[in-house]
């Protein structure tokens, strides 16, 4: 546990008794899971620096998802299409990368852990890859409606 008081200016010192202690604990229980390992040594490695910014690039820093409803949103993260989890022959493939933005990157993960069985405490599926984003887009779609009705 790291003391809060450490990571104020001193505008908002007097307020550190007050806030909570940052917490490590998701580090040590999800990333260093030994499935895990090398995908997030791969994810911190200059080659992944470099694929990111390409993507983000080529995308114009747009959510494809989005675009794919025909919205116009910002997007900051790059998204395996097929998750590495499931196949790792991926990681590094250009045409499984795409932008997207958060709330359509928590939607994909949720039918990822269902689809895929990627994930904590779950164990990954033998699925047919699904790679094209209109049907992609149609899934996660159908997947957050589902979410929402219950």
């Amino acid at each position: 546990m790291i003391p809060s008081y450490d990571c104020y200016c001193s505008a908002h010192i007097s307020d550190s008794p007050n806030r909570k202690t940052y917490n490590h604990v998701y580090n040590a229980t999800t990333r260093k899971r030994a499935v895990k390992e090398n995908q997030y040594k791969f994810y911190r490695s200059k080659e992944w620096k470099s694929i990111r910014e390409g993507i983000l690039l080529r995308d114009s820093y747009l959510c494809q998802y989005c675009k794919q409803k025909g919205i116009t949103r910002p997007g900051n993260i790059v998204d395996h299409i097929v998750p590495v989890e499931y196949d790792s022959n991926l990681k590094s493939d250009l045409s499984n990368l795409i932008t997207c933005c958060k709330p359509c990157h928590n939607v994909k993960t949720k039918w990822e852990r269902n689809y895929y069985g990627t994930g904590a405490g779950n164990e990954v599926k033998n699925v047919g890859r699904v790679q094209d984003i209109n049907l992609l887009v149609k899934l996660l779609d159908a997947h957050k409606a589902s979410l929402e009705s219950r």
